[in-house]
């Protein structure tokens, strides 16, 4: 559990390379390790992780003279306090001992703690730690006592996404149900209409010729009428 926190909190770690040029007298950063953010459900009764710090390996590819790092609450739904970070070069692959006199306190715009918004991320400030190419760090985060949320944020989008697509189910079949109603309405008074027609014509011919006409006749003569 404790290394999953880790790396959903951890997200890249970078380095200071040597400068191209003489006239380079800015550090040019690059990306010698990373991972993906992970979006993990809380379980139900599951302890928050406060008061505790988090220690993650890192086998990074290039090297140089100075190191940052990037943590991340991107699938946040709420800030995540970052009490303290530390970095250092660990003794040997897959260790957590720390190789002595090479651990460094991180900072934050100067600040030795962070406050991550929901759905955002942060850089440390750099660190003056000389590390050699496929080397081992250690990421230390300590996590003060905070709340932990139960969802995600990909998750509150599927629910949305979820809602959306069920609201828009229930306004289509009310559509297609008032339809129905028009269209049935609309066939009712038609053939209300042509009753009424064909009555009024049978009784205008029988004023005329004395007799009652054939009631198919004047049936489809109505109809013939009232499709014009």
């Amino acid at each position: 559990m404790k290394n999953m926190l880790a790396s959903a909190a951890l997200l890249s770690v970078l380095v200071a390379a040597q400068s191209l040029t003489a006239q380079e007298s800015r550090p040019h950063w690059i990306g010698t390790w990373a991972a993906a953010p992970v979006a993990m459900r809380v379980n139900p009764g599951q302890i928050a992780p406060g008061d505790s710090t988090y220690r993650d390996i890192v086998h990074i590819s290039e090297g140089g003279d100075s190191v940052r790092v990037e943590l991340t609450n991107e699938f946040g739904t709420q800030p995540l306090s970052i009490g303290a970070a530390h970095i250092a070069r660990s003794v040997a692959p897959g260790k957590d001992v720390i190789e002595p006199g090479s651990d460094h306190a991180l900072t934050f715009s100067g600040q030795p703690s962070v406050t991550i918004p929901a759905g955002a991320f942060v850089y440390s400030d750099p660190v003056p730690l000389a590390v050699p190419a496929m080397a081992n760090l250690a990421v230390s985060v300590y996590l003060p006592e905070q709340a932990l949320g139960n969802e995600t944020r990909d998750a509150l989008n599927a629910k949305a996404e979820a809602g959306r697509k069920k609201l828009e189910g229930e306004l289509n079949a009310k559509l297609a149900e008032a339809e129905k109603t028009i269209v049935g309405t609309k066939a009712a008074a038609m053939s209300n209409v042509q009753g009424i027609a064909v009555e009024t014509a049978s009784a205008i011919v029988q004023q005329l010729i004395g007799t009652a006409p054939a009631g198919s006749e004047v049936q489809a003569a109505v109809a013939a009428v009232l499709k014009r």
